[in-house]
């Protein structure tokens, strides 16, 4: 049987300044400096850390939408 929870519990709850820190950082790099790309390629690899298939396999597709090369999205696995 194969499970996809998370092996970490949710962070906000251990952490509540996170959503403030989170949302800081979104502003920070979605304003246009930091391309769509080399963000996106770091979403998947934080969802692999914390064991999150559903984070995975969404940034992965942001990746693609957003133009990301194959190579570079498999490349996050290694």
């Amino acid at each position: 049987m194969t499970t996809t929870a998370s092996r970490l519990p949710n962070p906000a709850t251990l952490v509540p300044e996170l959503k403030d820190i989170g949302g800081a950082l979104y502003r920070a790099t979605g304003n246009g400096t930091v391309p769509r790309t080399t963000i996106g390629l770091a979403q998947p690899r934080a969802g692999q850390i914390v064991g999150s298939t559903y984070l995975t396999v969404l940034h992965t597709g942001n990746l693609r939408e957003a133009g990301a090369n194959e190579e570079s999205i498999t490349a996050v696995a290694s």
